[in-house]
């Protein structure tokens, strides 16, 4: 499940956009590519400049654990030069959607690409936090992909790390419906095809800039999920020992789109809110399915990325820091930098460690004799 939960996810929408383009010059493109286009052009350049926030719910069911609520506030800030902040509050196992909640129950996780360093921070906000410092961003694509809740509305459907529109590139039986699909009086333009990751259903309003008023993806066998053969996948280790972790693995996993709401903001007619339904079955029988609430609160194409601090890594004193090349020091988060933790249990140990040495080993070197 993804609440417990980035090749760049730039580099890949910009891979997307591009191929639209090239695709659009060929003649004999078909209908199904020319709406792939449409929405490269349409919904995913936009994205790569802005800012948006938005809340969700989340309630499910799983045959083992029972019911589970989860609440999830979510930031995202990506600007044209590929950087990327992912910020989230997430307040989990909750009684009810309607739980009171404090703040000393949520779990915080920020994910951030500087275009040098990755940073992928996790804590909660009353003691313990840790971030890890990688040169490398091969992470963002499945942060993104697992921890953004509206990923789906933007194109990048539950079980995909790439927007739809790069999975079904050159899939042999890609098609449009020839019969368009009606919903909320609108004629929608749908997509149909398969391909490594399942069965695709996608559906695009081409008088709102192709936004996506609902799609289904069907997986099954040796299809795809997360880039990895669903008949390959392994219990973990842990299986039955801690909770949550999965006993067997997935048959068939199903994902869907509904109830769709469009707003046009700056020029840009885009999802603002949607209604995701998940379902995976196991072969032991066991069956989890949860059902997401997604509601955009805001959003701007013209971002102000300074006054908002985006990519600017900022966590809290104390965090602990793991990154490689540091040794075997301990080191943290203090007043916006890493800093070695040298604290009184460290200058202890230090002087113990001195103390047990030879004292020959203390004493200063003597003149050799003559």
């Amino acid at each position: 499940m993804r609440f417990y939960y980035c090749t760049t996810y730039v580099a890949l929408m910009t891979f997307g956009i591009l191929c639209g383009f090239a695709r659009a010059a060929l003649p004999g493109l078909s209908p199904a590519e020319s709406a792939l286009d449409a929405f490269d052009q349409k919904q995913l350049a936009p994205q790569a400049r802005r800012i948006c926030r938005s809340d969700s719910s989340v309630s499910g069911h799983d045959t083992v654990l029972g019911d589970r609520f989860t609440k999830t506030s979510t930031e995202i800030r990506q600007d044209s030069d590929g950087r990327f902040d992912l910020s989230l509050r997430q307040l989990v196992d909750l009684t009810s959607d309607h739980d009171p909640t404090t703040d000393g129950r949520a779990l915080l996780f920020r994910y951030i690409w500087t275009g040098k360093e990755f940073y992928d921070f996790n804590g909660n906000s009353r003691v313990f936090s840790v971030v890890h410092i990688s040169s490398s961003n091969s992470r963002r694509e499945e942060c993104y992909a697992k921890a953004y809740n509206d990923a789906p509305l933007d194109g990048t459907l539950w079980g995909d790390l790439v927007p739809f529109t790069v999975v079904l590139h050159g899939a042999p039986d890609l098609r449009l419906d020839p019969q368009p699909l009606i919903i909320g009086g609108d004629a929608c333009d749908t997509i149909l095809g398969k391909s490594e990751s399942g069965d695709y259903r996608v559906c695009l309003d081409p008088e709102r800039d192709y936004a996506i008023r609902s799609a289904t993806v069907v997986r099954r066998g040796d299809n795809e999920l997360f880039g990895q053969k669903m008949s390959s996948m392994k219990p973990s280790p842990l299986a039955g020992k801690e909770r949550g972790v999965q006993t067997s693995y997935e048959t068939e996993d199903s994902f869907s789109i509904t109830d769709v709401s469009i707003t046009k903001i700056e020029q840009h007619w885009v999802p603002t809110s949607a209604t995701l339904h998940f379902e995976s079955k196991f072969a032991d029988g066991r069956v989890t399915a949860w059902v997401t609430r997604v509601n955009r609160t805001f959003e701007t194409f013209s971002p102000d990325f300074a006054a908002s601090r985006a990519f600017v890594p900022d966590f809290p004193d104390g965090t602990r820091v793991y990154k490689a090349g540091l040794g075997s020091i301990r080191f943290t988060w203090q007043k916006g930098k890493v800093q070695a933790a040298v604290d009184d249990q460290t200058i202890t140990a230090i002087d113990r460690s001195i103390d047990a040495l030879p004292k020959s080993t203390l004493n200063p070197a003597t003149a050799p004799s003559k």
